[in-house]
């Protein structure tokens, strides 16, 4: 009884951890049935090793499902709904009459065995799963080591032997606690350390930028992905405050030989908010909110975002890095993430490099001075300037879809400026920042997606593969702000270059729902995989009424109790026979004692001891030559009347 009632506290606590409390219950009232309801029966040894071999393929597939799907987080998922998995062996346990399982549901090797391999009882081994499982939850228990300490101190002291008393065994439950809790902090503190001393170790060897996902881009990149329609940003929602919204993912500030590179601009991580799953990046942060879905193939990766995001929250994020430019990395499970940003009101700028902001690289000096002469940007303040640049684009310069000339990749930004006029958002952006750059203004290369399509089988806003953009943003008024001198119609050809998508809108639909299983759970809401406990539990319910595994509400006065290990031994029947001849034991005689008066002349008496021994008291039992031959010496030396 106090087994059942620690199992069912290890549930609840287990349940509160991971914010299953319902599901904990569910589970209580599924063990208790057996007891409460008297469905006991026997069960054979082949009915619990089909169930050992069910939990083991449902405990693979889910091994399988949480690696899959969160990468090296998965292992946690699965310590997590541990009790999920392990629960079908102590049902079948407490529906059977012997109230254990034999070994042989572990073991191959010892399931021709039967009972005789010996037996195990599950509930030790699901008790301390539960216990397991219940500090990989999110939630945060109070005093819950405390608890758990408890729970398994009261369980240890259930299971000691009779007659040992409870001051020593508590005793030492306390002593190792206290072992147990300093060890932990000291390793804490260690490592903590180990992580300062060796990242500043590190870091001082390198004279690189870290490039955790994006640190440059060249011209033609984007161009390259124009052709595509591949949906790589969801926003859910059908309202977004300002349309055209612009998506970024990294800024740059450093143009060389036709690509960009983001220079002083090594990630640092964010202090998580208190409570988890938020991070605060800027002051004042908007009432609007934006609920972005991305996919990432590794663990870290850019992100992206709006240009002045004060918030970030997702359960499913780990840790939150930006650089100095304002690009954001997020660490979390590969695959389909989700997380909410909050635009920032009037949030203040970030700071200008001006060793990088204001540099114009020496290949292009001449070219990007001269335009700058004919404008005459360096006479006039920063907004004008601006306003000429926007309005010599406006005036000179055509969209060309890349590819339509040449390859995007070998047209060079002189060709752009000085000779067809024609490109697409990169050659764009790039001159709009060598030129503002030109007039004085601090301005940076942006690269990300520009959003305006919504989807209705997404219900969402999406940005494809297309979508990818580039523009500057100039520092202006104590500002930055957005300058995209690409003429707007580059959407509506892009998307009549496209044509009819709808197939692969549905695929990806269908994908990114099947991506999302298990991720879109909220505190009360569980991944589908365990949408299969309820049919499994009929499957099991069904074999047990149909099978091997057939119990009965009461058992039948005919069928013979359960036999302890070893007490079937066939010399029992020789002492029993040689008793009705009328030789008993005598007062204090030992049972070799007894067979040396017995069988005095025969060779076979020390073999026969021997066999008898091992069959009662080794767990591992007798193999089955080893048990005819006991059978075989027992038959020889039965008494000559019981023969005739």
């Amino acid at each position: 009884m106090a087994q059942r009632f620690l199992v069912a506290a290890a549930l609840l606590l287990w349940g509160y951890g991971i914010g299953a409390l319902p599901a904990a219950v569910g589970l209580i009232a599924l063990l208790e049935a057996p007891m409460l309801l008297r469905l006991q029966a026997p069960i054979e040894p082949a009915g619990y090793c089909r169930v050992a071999d069910f939990t083991s393929v449902l405990f693979s597939a889910l091994a399988v499902f949480c690696f899959v799907r969160y990468g090296v987080f998965g292992i946690y998922r699965i310590l997590a709904w541990l009790p999920y998995c392990l629960i079908l062996p102590l049902l079948v346990q407490r529906l059977g009459d012997r109230g254990r399982m034999p070994l042989g549901t572990l073991f191959f090797g010892l399931r021709q065995r039967g009972w005789d391999a010996g037996t195990i009882d599950w509930t030790g081994p699901y008790f301390a799963c539960c216990l397991l499982a219940a500090t990989f939850g999110e939630a945060s228990i109070p005093g819950g080591f405390v608890v758990a300490l408890a729970l398994l101190g009261g369980y240890l002291l259930a299971m000691r032997p009779r007659g040992q008393g409870r001051l020593a065994p508590m005793a030492i439950m306390v002593l190792c606690a206290v072992a147990a809790w300093s060890a932990h902090t000291a390793l804490l503190f260690a490592q903590q350390r180990f992580e300062l001393l060796a990242g500043s170790w590190w870091l001082s060897f390198r004279q690189f930028d870290r490039d955790p996902g994006q640190t440059i881009t060249a011209i033609g990149s984007i161009g390259r992905m124009k052709i595509s329609d591949a949906i790589q940003v969801r926003v859910h929602t059908r309202h977004l405050p300002h349309l055209p919204l612009y998506l970024r993912d990294a800024s740059y500030n450093e143009f060389r030989n036709g690509v960009w590179t983001a220079r002083a601009a090594r990630p640092e991580a964010i202090d998580v908010d208190p409570g988890g799953h938020s991070w605060t990046l800027a002051a004042n942060p908007g009432t609007e909110v934006l609920d972005l879905s991305v996919h990432m193939r590794r663990e870290l990766g850019v992100v992206p975002t709006p240009l002045d995001p004060a918030r970030l929250e997702g359960r499913e994020i780990v840790e939150v890095q930006r650089t100095a430019l304002g690009t954001l990395l997020l660490e979390a499970p590969p695959g389909a993430v989700r997380y909410r940003v909050y635009p920032a009101t009037g949030a203040a700028p970030a700071a200008p490099l001006p060793e990088y902001d204001l540099a114009i690289p020496a290949g292009y000096r001449d070219d990007i001075l001269t335009i700058a002469r004919q404008l005459d940007l360096a006479a006039v303040p920063a907004e004008e300037a601006i306003a000429r640049i926007e309005r010599f684009f406006a005036a000179d310069f055509r969209y060309a879809l890349p590819g339509a000339s040449r390859p995007a990749w070998r047209k060079t930004l002189v060709d752009f400026l000085r000779r067809d006029r024609a490109g697409h958002c990169e050659y764009f952006a790039t001159a709009t920042v060598l030129l503002a750059r030109a007039a004085g203004v601090p301005a940076r290369y942006e690269v990300g997606y520009l959003m305006q399509e919504y989807s209705p089988w997404e219900r969402a806003w999406i940005a494809r593969a297309r979508h990818r953009h580039a523009w500057a943003t100039v520092l202006v008024g104590g500002n930055w702000r957005v300058v995209d001198t690409t003429p707007s119609v580059w959407l509506d050809r892009e998307q009549a270059a496209a044509g009819s998508h709808w197939f692969s809108d549905v695929y990806a639909w269908l994908r990114y729902r099947i991506a999302r299983i298990g991720r879109d759970a909220d505190d009360t809401d569980r991944t589908p995989l365990l949408w299969l406990l309820p049919p499994l539990s009929l499957i099991l319910l069904w074999r047990l009424s149909h099978g091997t595994l057939r119990p009965r509400r009461k058992p039948t006065a005919s069928w013979p109790p359960p036999v302890a290990l070893g007490m079937d031994s066939e010399l029992f029947d020789l002492i029993d026979a040689y008793r009705r001849r009328g030789i008993e034991f005598l007062p204090g005689e030992t049972l070799a004692a007894w067979l040396r008066r017995v069988l005095p002349e025969t060779p076979d008496r020390v073999r026969l001891l021997e066999l008898h021994y091992r069959y009662r008291f080794d767990p591992a039992g007798l193999a089955r030559a080893d048990r005819d031959a006991l059978r075989a010496l027992v038959r020889r030396h039965w008494p000559v009347e019981r023969n005739a």
